[in-house]
C-alpha cells in the first residue's frame, strides 16, 4: 500500500511537470506574439489610381471608363467592388507557423496566384495569394518574406478567393444593357405556341403590346423592367455534364430578343426547364449562361398575361 509520503511526493512532481509545461506554453506564445508584422505589407499604393490588375491568366483593365477583362470583356461593376474591397481592407493577422512554413512556401510556390498591381504601366505592388478555404485560411506572401495568414477584421471570409476567380467570373453578366433612348421593340416567341408571342413597342416609356386593345401598363412596365435587370449567375462551359450538353443542342422553349433604333438586335434563348436541375440556361450570344429559376419565371410571359386584371 503506498504511504502518504509517496503519494504527497507523487503529486509535487505532477505539480512541477504542470508548472513547468504552463511556463513553457506561455513563453513560446509570448515568443510568437512579440514578432513584429508589417500592418502595411499588403498596402497597394495608389490604389485609387490603378489601372491594370493582373491575376494569373486574368487581366482586368480599366479603359477610362470601365473595366475590360482580357481585352475583350465588360468586367462585372460588383465584382471589381468587391476586389478593391478586399484589397483595401485585408490585413496581416499573423505569421504562418514554423511547422506549417515549408508547406505553405511550397503550396504558394506551385499554385499560388500572383497578382499584380499597376499604375499607368508601373508596377506598384505583387503578392501571391493561396490558402485553404475549407478553413477558410488565407496566406498572402510578398517578395521573398515568409508568408503571413490574412483576415479582413470583421469577416470570417477566404479572403484569398477573390484573386482566384477565371476569366468568366470576372465578366459582366447582364444580359440587356437597355438604353430606353434607344429603345425600338422587344419581341418574344414560343416554340411551341407562336400565339402566345408578343411585341412591346414604344418610345421614351410609353409603351405598348402590339395587337391588344387594351393592355395594363404597370404589367408592361414591370415586364421591360425585369428583362432590363436580368442577370445570369455565370457561363457553362460545354462538355462538363452530358445532360446539359444534350439540352442546349436541342430547340428552346422561347425567346427574348430586344432592338434599338439603329437596327441592333440582341437575343437571348431560353431553353425548357429540366426536372431536378435548379437553374435555367440559356444562350446569349453563342454562349451558355447559368440563371437561377426564379428569374426567369419573372420573364417567361405569355401575351394573355398582359390583359387588365378584372376589377373585383
Amino acid at each position: 500500500m503506498p504511504t502518504s509520503e509517496n503519494t504527497n511526493k507523487r503529486l509535487a512532481l505532477s505539480l512541477i511537470v504542470m508548472i513547468i509545461t504552463i511556463i513553457a506554453f506561455w513563453f513560446f506564445a509570448f515568443r510568437e506574439s512579440k514578432i513584429e508584422i508589417d500592418e502595411n505589407a499588403l498596402t497597394v499604393p495608389d490604389l485609387a489610381n490603378v489601372d491594370r490588375i493582373e491575376m494569373g491568366n486574368v487581366v482586368l483593365k480599366f479603359d477610362g471608363t470601365k473595366w475590360i477583362v482580357n481585352d475583350q470583356y465588360p468586367a462585372d461593376r460588383r465584382a471589381i467592388q468587391v476586389l478593391f474591397g478586399t484589397v483595401q481592407n485585408v490585413r496581416p493577422r499573423r505569421p504562418v507557423g514554423e511547422k506549417q512554413l515549408s508547406l505553405v512556401k511550397e503550396q504558394l510556390k506551385t499554385s499560388g496566384t500572383t497578382v499584380r498591381f499597376f499604375v499607368k504601366d508601373a508596377l506598384v505592388k505583387s503578392y501571391v495569394v493561396g490558402g485553404n478555404p475549407s478553413k477558410p485560411e488565407a496566406w498572402f506572401q510578398v517578395g521573398d518574406s515568409d508568408p503571413v495568414i490574412v483576415n479582413i477584421p470583421g469577416y470570417r471570409v477566404y479572403s484569398a478567393g477573390v484573386f482566384e476567380q477565371g476569366a468568366n467570373d470576372w465578366r459582366d453578366k447582364r444580359v440587356f444593357s437597355l438604353n430606353w433612348r434607344n429603345f425600338k421593340a422587344l419581341d418574344v416567341s414560343f416554340t411551341k405556341n407562336a400565339a402566345d408571342g408578343f411585341t412591346i413597342s414604344g418610345k421614351g416609356r410609353q409603351f405598348t403590346v402590339e395587337g391588344m386593345t387594351e393592355a395594363d401598363t404597370s404589367k408592361v412596365n414591370t415586364y421591360l423592367d425585369d428583362v432590363s435587370l436580368l442577370v445570369g449567375e455565370g457561363f457553362y462551359q460545354q462538355g462538363q455534364r452530358a445532360r446539359i450538353d444534350s439540352l442546349v443542342a436541342g430547340p428552346t422553349s422561347f425567346d427574348v430578343t430586344v432592338s434599338d433604333i439603329g437596327n441592333r438586335s440582341f437575343r437571348l434563348e431560353i431553353f425548357p426547364p429540366l426536372r431536378n436541375e435548379v437553374n435555367v440556361f440559356g444562350r446569349v450570344n453563342g454562349e451558355i449562361m447559368v440563371f437561377p429559376r426564379s428569374e426567369i419565371v419573372r420573364i417567361a410571359k405569355k401575351k394573355s398575361w398582359f390583359r387588365p386584371t378584372p376589377a373585383p
